[in-house]
Formats: C-alpha cells, sequence, structure tokens
C-alpha cells in the first residue's frame, strides 16, 4: 500500500511569488499576527482576498475589526478586502495553475506582501520559464522570491501549519466506480482550482511514475461546491485506495474541522449511496504520514 511520503518528492521544485497589496488593516493584525493565511477569488466584480485569523488571535482583534464586517466561520474571523492587484496577478497564477502537474500551496500575508507557493515538477522547467518572462517584462508589483530544488509536499503542508494549526480528517466512499482509475496501488494528489467540466485535477502517482488525470463524482463535487459556499480553505486533498475502497484525507484549519465534517454529512445524506464512512479527525502532527 502507497504512502504519500513515497511519492511526495516527484514534484521536486518550487515556485514563490510575492504580489504588493495595499492593505488598510494589515497594521491592526499584524500586532498579532506576523502571518496571515488567505485565499483569493476573481469575480466580475473585481478581485477580493480572505484574511482568515483564527483562534487567539481572532478573539483579540474582533473588537477592532467590527468595523470590517469579518465573517465568524467555525473559530475564524473571515475579513474580505478588495485586492486591485489580484486582478493582474491572477492571470499570470491563472498560467501557472493551467501547468498539468502544479500544485499551489500556502497563501499567505506577511510584510504586507501577498506570497503564493507552488510545487512544480522539473518537467514543466520551459513553462515555467515562459512564465516568469511575462513577469519580468511586467514591471509592476509582482516578483519572483524562489525558484528551485526543494518541492517537498510534506514540508509544504508543515509550512502552512506552522501559521494556522490544522487537522486532518480521513474518510472512505465507495465512489471508485465514478473515478474509473483501475489501479489499485496509486495515490491521487489533488491540484485543482476550481471545479472543471471533467471533473477535479489531480496527479495520479504508481510505481510506473504520474501521469493528471481529472477525478470526478456526485458525492466529490457536492463536497466541493458546499466547502466553497463555506469559505473553508484547503491546504491539500490527497487519496489512495484501500481495500477496493476510496480513501480521502483533507488537511485544512483546525478551528474549521466541524465545519467540513459537516459538509461531509450533508453531501453523504445528499448521496446515500456514496457508502460515506468517517475515518479520523485529528490534529495535524508528523506521524499522519505513517498512514496517509
Amino acid at each position: 500500500m502507497m504512502l504519500y511520503r513515497e511519492i511526495e518528492n516527484r514534484n521536486s521544485m518550487s515556485l514563490g511569488i510575492s504580489i504588493e497589496q495595499q492593505i488598510p488593516i494589515y497594521p491592526i493584525i499584524e500586532r498579532e499576527i506576523e502571518t496571515i493565511p488567505l485565499d483569493f477569488q476573481v469575480t466580475d466584480r473585481g478581485a477580493f482576498i480572505d484574511l482568515f485569523i483564527c483562534g487567539e488571535p481572532g478573539m483579540k482583534l474582533e473588537t477592532m475589526l467590527m468595523q470590517y464586517r469579518p465573517t465568524r466561520i467555525g473559530e475564524c474571523l473571515v475579513l474580505r478586502m478588495s485586492a486591485d492587484e489580484m486582478v493582474t496577478a491572477s492571470a499570470v497564477l491563472g498560467r501557472i495553475d493551467d501547468i498539468p502537474r502544479s500544485v499551489r500551496g500556502s497563501l499567505y500575508l506577511r510584510d504586507g506582501k501577498i506570497n503564493v507557493e507552488y510545487r512544480i515538477s522539473e518537467n514543466d522547467r520551459k513553462q515555467i520559464t515562459s512564465v516568469i518572462g511575462e513577469i519580468m517584462e511586467m514591471r509592476n508589483h509582482i516578483r519572483i522570491t524562489e525558484l528551485g530544488p526543494g518541492g517537498s509536499g510534506i514540508a509544504g503542508i508543515e509550512a502552512v501549519n506552522s501559521r494556522i494549526p490544522l487537522s486532518v480528517v480521513a474518510y472512505e466512499a465507495d465512489i471508485l466506480r465514478d473515478l474509473h482509475t483501475g489501479n489499485d496501488d496509486l495515490y491521487i494528489e489533488y491540484n485543482f482550482h476550481g471545479e472543471e467540466k471533467r471533473g477535479f485535477r489531480a496527479m495520479i502517482h504508481s510505481m510506473n511514475g504520474t501521469e493528471v488525470s481529472y477525478m470526478d463524482s456526485p458525492f466529490l463535487r457536492e463536497v466541493q461546491r458546499l466547502s466553497v459556499e463555506a469559505r473553508i480553505p484547503k491546504a491539500a486533498i490527497l487519496a489512495r485506495q484501500v481495500d477496493g475502497v476510496y480513501r480521502s484525507f483533507t488537511f485544512l484549519p483546525r478551528a474549521m474541522r466541524d465545519m467540513h465534517l459537516s459538509i461531509l454529512y450533508r453531501a453523504a445524506g445528499k448521496y446515500p449511496d456514496s457508502g460515506f464512512t468517517l475515518v479520523a479527525a485529528r490534529p495535524y502532527s508528523g506521524d499522519v504520514w505513517n498512514w496517509v
């Protein structure tokens, strides 16, 4: 049975990008938090970022931040802010996202800059070189902060956990008939950034190498739809087959774990034939890699 630590280095390069962005409330937040996890969205109405302030810092800052109308999600305050620079940046990030084996990792705010980290394959260096050339020609506030060896998947999750405590939620579902994987000993590493007509893009790792495919299932689509509505960010979604059953591992902010569990049960209620079974829901620690 394949474990993630056996294939975590197949995307062996790191790419880091920083984007300057004026965020008026940053001087208030930085008193309590040095690094702030975030997510972003570009719509017809403009670009927005969601800042996630969880746990004790959120409790301390809640009164001061009320004028910005934060949303409370689980134990986190979520602040949605306009982010004009992300309109330009999203085009660049989109070109990186379109590289089949790219995996977007951390997104966070530090020193007044939005930072985005990727893990990429050495096989994609020509495409990355082309994107970096476009960034150089822009002559604006987007910068390359890192490019080179060091794309460990576990290290990336550890880095996220150092900024916001994570939990891992594992479940099983009888949905392999929907996925058409055809191989018993494989590992699925999702690298999608939105639902596509073909499903969710993923790297399929086997002993023979890695290929890119699309995973699709009504149950998975419902889980994703509810997660997007609830604005729950994910550090990683991994999966593999265990005794002929699909087993998924989701890494997400610990403060939002119970909301994610509620989403899984709601999706299972809508699709009772999914055979949903909860396997684990626990704080992240290094020993999870003995069974993930």
